[in-house]
């Protein structure tokens, strides 16, 4: 799923501060960006989550098979990772793990080990890439889990729930305590991602509306980093979305926030500032992902059955499939979501989409220039203290205060009082020592 100097760097979000707050004028777009479908592999059950291994050009999907769907093969293993050779995608391997419902996957950073998540039944499968063995079933991690992270500097596993991370080191099967992540009621921590250069876990809080981070150095909640997203206004306008999916661009220091509304945000990981203004999108962003080399934003949404290309260089749409219209999905609808995940391949050239609801994985074609990157500033209005208010009040309306009380009779003015004090004889007869000189016999 997520992949992916330490305290210094924590300390810089809390405290660094851009002086510039003027957007950057968005260059001339490229031409001829867009996406078209390139094939569909039917990988049977319902396979969520998307690993690429770039290296191996194979692409890793975790498949819930608690039962058959129509069209589908009835002797295919009961939870499985479907490996998928893209160089042949209708060639595929089965990895039969430990537990049925197999839910997100990642792979170690150098691409020998899948570290599989079974959120239901609170465990971790490690499977060895080349023979699809399971070596490990590490046990005690926290059920009803929403997904997985990698740190790809230590090799540490965060599993993460509604209320915070769990770290997980694979190589001893250790299962540490959960941290909590939120002083919320009820938080619901819906997507995490990995920041290597600041050494982070980012994590959306979508009933807080914010984003927040947790510290792969210290493992601990920073509770100075808190990034607005519902409440943040831009321009006089309140966004009004709660975070709902993550994705970052090491290069550009960017971490874009997909939203349940129409609007994906920027933010600036070194300071934790927005940037520029939030971009429109055809609808919720159920999932992010950055082309790594074109820097572009690639947002599954998953209602409207949509996949949606964001152009670094205008910072808007620059390109939008409707997978219902291309004969993928249904229908746009929220009874017929057919967007999981969505990721990229190395080269930039394809886009990389499960659709749990059918039981299959589309290829799309990415084509056209590489845009320029345009650099954004940060949106104004950040560093600014609200405006003291008036108290929203009356004016008195009682009676009239009392004239002053006379002055006793026989009372004397004086001005310029002082006061002087002594210390008296008795005083002096005072010791450090009230019962003597003490003395230590033995």
């Amino acid at each position: 799923m997520r992949r992916g100097p330490a305290l210094s760097a924590i300390a810089t979000l809390s405290t660094l501060t851009l002086t510039g707050t003027v957007l950057v004028a968005p260059a001339q777009a490229s031409e001829g960006v867009s996406l078209s479908p390139e094939t569909t592999i039917t990988t049977g059950g319902r396979p969520r989550d998307l690993d690429v291994d770039a290296a191996r050009q194979q692409l890793s999907v975790p498949v819930q098979q608690g039962s058959v769907l129509p069209g589908h093969d009835a002797d295919a293993p009961v939870g499985h990772i479907a490996r998928i050779d893209l160089a042949d995608p209708q060639t595929q391997q089965r990895y039969q793990v430990t537990q049925p419902r197999p839910s997100d996957v990642v792979s170690r950073a150098d691409g020998s080990r899948l570290y599989v998540l079974n959120a239901s039944h609170g465990s971790i499968t490690v499977l060895d890439v080349r023979s699809g063995a399971v070596e490990r079933e590490i046990e005690g991690v926290v059920t009803s889990s929403n997904g997985i992270v990698l740190d790809a500097d230590s090799g540490d596993l965060y599993v993460f729930d509604n209320f915070g991370l769990q770290r997980v080191v694979p190589r001893t099967g250790e299962v540490m305590e959960r941290t909590e992540v939120s002083r919320h009621e009820r938080p619901f921590l819906r997507d995490a991602v990995y920041d290597a250069q600041h050494r982070l876990v980012w994590l959306a809080n979508a009933n807080e509306g914010v984003v927040t981070a947790y510290s792969t150095v210290t493992h601990q909640w920073v509770r100075t980093v808190r990034v607005p997203v519902a409440e943040y206004r831009f321009e006089d306008t309140v966004l009004g979305a709660n975070p709902r999916s993550l994705a970052i661009d090491p290069q550009l220091g960017n971490l874009y926030i997909g939203t349940s509304g129409s609007k994906v945000a920027v933010v600036q990981t070194a300071t934790g500032k927005h940037l520029g203004a939030p971009i429109s999108v055809v609808g919720e962003s159920t999932s992010l992902t950055v082309n790594p080399r074109t820097h572009e934003v690639v947002a599954g949404h998953g209602r409207a059955n949509t996949v949606s290309v964001i152009s670094p260089q205008t910072w808007t749409v620059a390109s939008s499939l409707d997978l219902h219209a291309a004969g993928i999905t249904g229908p746009a609808g929220l009874f017929s979501s057919d967007v999981t995940d969505v990721e990229t391949g190395a080269d930039g050239t394809e886009v990389y989409v499960s659709h749990e609801r059918t039981g299959r994985v589309s290829i799309l074609d990415r084509s056209g220039d590489i845009p320029e990157v345009t650099p954004l500033s940060v949106a104004p209005g950040q560093d600014e203290a609200p405006d003291p208010q008036e108290p929203d009040s009356e004016a008195w309306d009682g009676p009239a205060s009392s004239d002053p009380l006379q002055r006793p009779e026989g009372a004397v003015e004086v001005s310029a009082p002082s006061l002087s004090w002594a210390v008296n004889d008795y005083m002096r007869s005072w010791t450090p020592e009230p019962l003597g000189p003490v003395t230590r016999e033995g």
